[in-house]
């Protein structure tokens, strides 16, 4: 998926690609909405990538499956992230 979209841009670009490409447009809404979508899929992203540690924890603190309500999970990824 990288390749494609960074194929298009130097197509478009040429040489005078930036490093980030969200620079090559001026500031704006837009650029800013971009932001926030990026950082939102990288939070929630990694959410993911830890909830399987999460589990194996819970499943190492024997915390019985039908307990595990969202406090216990959130008390997980607490301590997973610290």
């Amino acid at each position: 998926m990288y390749l494609p979209i960074s194929t298009v841009a130097y197509v478009i670009y040429g040489k005078n690609v930036a490093a980030n490409i969200l620079l090559m447009k001026g500031g704006g809404v837009v650029n800013q909405m971009v932001e926030v979508l990026i950082t939102l899929h990288l939070a929630l992203g990694f959410l993911i990538v830890i909830n399987v540690f999460c589990q194996e924890m819970e499943s190492y603190a024997r915390v019985p499956r039908r307990k595990r309500h969202t406090l216990y999970r959130k008390l997980t990824k607490l301590l997973c992230l610290m």
